[in-house]
């Protein structure tokens, strides 16, 4: 606001300040910076023919590995064992932990610690060819710090497979989760999925190899 007054016949401006008006709202304080895990696909095997493993060579520029699969067997059984071996190390090397739940008419929880003299680690069943066509058993496996010098290598599974076979054998569910360890300090270059009893993977079967920062 001005003012205009006269002193001594000359003219006189002044500006008079209004008061000052209230204090904006504080700003908001910015995010931390928050480092969040990506996945990265790095391979897809799709089986095309019955094989009998399923292999990976691996990058080596992840804190982890993870595969994703859905698989079944050629044999014609309920369920079949499904194995991992590392770097084609086929010796007594290798040991898990396994707890399961079997539905058969009733619900059987078991869990038990294994040495495995079958030359790999265990991964789960699999749903073997006496079910119905189409359905194959889910895997999902994990494997931190997997290219480490100093460390054993140690691995993490779920697998969840689904025999609806109707009249003759009834259903099945067959659910597993497996921590398991490579006894060896070597960076694992090469992974590899089998089947225990020595049949093939069916045509259709698949698993998604991807790699996490």
């Amino acid at each position: 606001m001005s003012n205009l007054s006269f002193l001594g016949g000359l003219a006189q401006y002044s500006v008079l300040t209004g008061a000052t008006g209230p204090t904006g709202p504080i700003g908001a304080t910015g995010v931390a910076n928050v480092s969040t895990s990506s996945y990265f696909s790095l391979r897809t095997v799709d089986i095309t023919s019955a094989t009998s493993s399923i292999s990976y060579n691996v990058d080596q520029k992840f804190s982890q590995i993870r595969g994703i699969g859905f698989l079944r067997s050629n044999n014609f059984s309920l369920f079949e064992r499904v194995g991992i071996r590392f770097n084609d190390d086929t010796g007594d090397n290798y040991g898990f932990n396994l707890h399961y739940v079997q539905f058969s008419g009733s619900i059987m929880p078991s869990g038990s610690y294994n040495h495995s003299s079958v030359s790999g680690g265990d991964l789960g069943m699999a749903i073997g060819n006496r079910g119905l066509t189409g359905t194959l058993s889910f895997f999902e496996f994990e494997i931190p710090f997997y290219t480490g010098t100093y460390n054993y290598k140690t691995y993490s599974c779920y697998a969840c497979g689904y025999f609806p076979s109707g009249i003759v054998d009834g259903r099945h569910l067959f659910a597993t989760m497996i921590q398991g360890i490579w006894m060896n300090t070597n960076p694992i270059t090469k992974i590899t999925l089998y089947q225990m009893s020595g049949f093939n993977f069916e045509t259709g079967s698949s698993v998604i190899f991807q790699g996490e920062n």
